[in-house]
């Protein structure tokens, strides 16, 4: 059930009736009931897999709060001085990370299955010279629900929150709708306290989050799926072309991705909002970054914040990364001992990352490019300077961050020549093919309407990216919705419908319309 669809529009209308006459004190079972209904609809096999795993979430993190809760009866009953105690939370520690380790096992070895089960199996079969193959389960929003869940989990092992004690309740964290398809990867300890506080929706929350569906509407619609029918039509036949075409294939390709998976953030959100739940925030204007870290920490947020938490921390706070930077420090430099404790989790980071997006070695060589790029720019952000003020470039003027602006921008474009492609070989060629001429007369023999878009869909595709760019910098600057919220009525109601029909008029929909699925669902 696409959120784009007119399924969905009507499973939303008769979700808010029940919800709107549903008691407060009921109002998460009729979201659990819908979102089951949501989740079903992509299939019944497919909910038995999140069933499976939202059971053995619950059974294992009521283990390790039992646990935990022991220690601390323990703790009270004997009275330990500091070693004492030191010595039984470490065995209270190994015993929770025992059951961890089997949580662990199952929820990551599910998603690792059915990610790299297919490449595996292939792999497999040319070694052998055999067959095999199997048909692999592949849950709706696995990678994102895994993720929780493990965070869940390592928090109570950790300490961090306490295992909420209904079943109920913890399978609607996971199998939210809003939020299940594509994210953001929400922390339960922010989401399940909003299920006990539900309420009708008010005026002011129905009207904010429609807003914000609307722009989503626009961006995935009008934006997204108009560049995605040129993108795909210039990959889809790299041999043929050559030159600029994959310039502006590129440029095209990030703002459809931009376009269409913040697109999606906004529909969620607006949803969740209008239900009263809310989501953590997944984008930050990216495109409006002036380094490489700024980038990521502005682009998909709940994902980075999930591996800097779970992944960097850990790998920086281990005794041997310590031991590490220490030996490096002693024997090689001070500097080293920077290097170390800064590229060691940074490349744990990016080498995953990559493997999360795509299981092709294409993904894996992104993964790289962006590690090197972070690792690079931290170590040398300090020479960096030094440069600056020897060559007297104002640090704090607009042309410098116009150009740091840009410098990220292009970054972040020349790495989707990596992987939009649909594999390595064909991410080379492509490259190869950018540098093989030089045609700007591409820009007037009409050559450019020869993928997909004719001249009237490329006019409304470049107005298009230019009012994105427009309100994303106003967002920058302001808060948007309540600006627009604080009009008179007829100004407000004007961009309503300017948006609407916006929508009606310029989306990519109509007769043999097939809807496209949102970028990161395959994710």
């Amino acid at each position: 059930m696409s959120y784009i669809s007119l399924t969905f529009a009507l499973f939303l209308v008769c979700l808010l009736l029940v919800y709107v006459l549903t008691p407060d004190r009921y109002k998460w079972v009729t979201l659990l009931v819908f979102s089951l209904i949501f989740y079903a609809c992509s299939g019944l096999d497919k909910l038995l897999f999140l069933l499976g795993t939202s059971a053995v979430v619950y059974g294992v993190s009521r283990r390790l709060e039992a646990v935990w809760q022991e220690f601390d009866r323990v703790c009270a009953e004997r009275q330990p001085d500091a070693e004492e105690k030191k010595a039984l939370k470490e065995t209270y520690r190994r015993r929770s990370r025992h059951a961890l380790w089997l949580a662990l096992a199952v929820c990551l070895g599910i998603m690792c299955w059915c990610k790299f089960g297919a490449p595996a199996l292939g792999l497999v079969s040319r070694l052998t010279g055999r067959s095999w193959t199997v048909n692999i389960i592949v849950p709706l929003g696995m990678s994102y629900y895994t993720f929780s869940a493990v965070g869940y989990l390592l928090d109570i092992h950790w300490r961090k929150v306490k295992a909420e004690r209904s079943y109920p309740k913890l399978l609607l964290c996971m199998i939210y709708f809003p939020h299940v398809v594509e994210g953001p990867i929400s922390r339960y300890n922010k989401i399940l306290p909003q299920f006990d506080g539900l309420t009708a929706p008010s005026y002011e929350r129905l009207c904010m989050g429609a807003q914000l569906m609307l722009w989503g509407y626009f961006k995935k619609m009008v934006i997204a799926d108009r560049l995605s029918i040129f993108v795909n039509n210039v990959l889809g036949n790299i041999e043929a072309n050559q030159g600029l075409i994959f310039v502006i294939t590129m440029l095209f390709g990030a703002f459809w991705v931009y376009a269409d998976f913040s697109g999606c953030m906004d529909i969620v959100t607006g949803i969740s909002d209008i239900i009263g739940v809310k989501l953590d925030r997944n984008f930050n204007h990216p495109f409006f970054s002036r380094s490489a870290p700024e980038f990521w920490r502005r682009w998909h947020i709940t994902l980075g914040t999930w591996f800097k938490d779970y992944v960097y921390v850990p790998v920086t706070t281990s005794s041997w990364m310590r031991k590490l930077r220490r030996w490096a420090g002693k024997n090689i430099g001070p500097w080293a001992g920077k290097a170390v404790m800064t590229a060691a989790p940074l490349s744990a980071v990016w080498l995953l990352t990559g493997i999360w997006h795509g299981t092709g070695w294409n993904f894996i060589i992104w993964g790289a490019y962006w590690g090197v790029l972070i690792i690079a720019s931290t170590l040398l952000e300090d020479r960096i300077n030094a440069w600056s003020e020897r060559l007297h470039i104002r640090r704090d003027g607009k042309a410098w961050a116009l150009f740091q602006t840009l410098r990220t921008f292009f970054l972040y474009v020349a790495g989707l020549l990596l992987i939009l492609p649909k594999d390595l070989k064909s991410a080379v060629t492509a490259i190869k093919q950018t540098f093989s001429t030089f045609d700007p007369w591409i820009f007037w023999d009409y050559s450019l309407y020869g993928h997909g878009l004719d001249q009237r869909d490329m006019c409304v595709a470049v107005l298009s990216i230019l009012l994105l760019l427009i309100v994303d910098g106003m967002q920058e600057r302001m808060n948007v919705r309540q600006a627009i919220a604080r009009r008179n009525i007829v100004l407000r109601w004007t961009i309503y419908f300017a948006g609407i029909f916006a929508v009606l008029i310029f989306g990519i929909y109509g007769p043999g319309y097939d809807p496209q699925d949102f970028v990161y669902m395959q994710f």
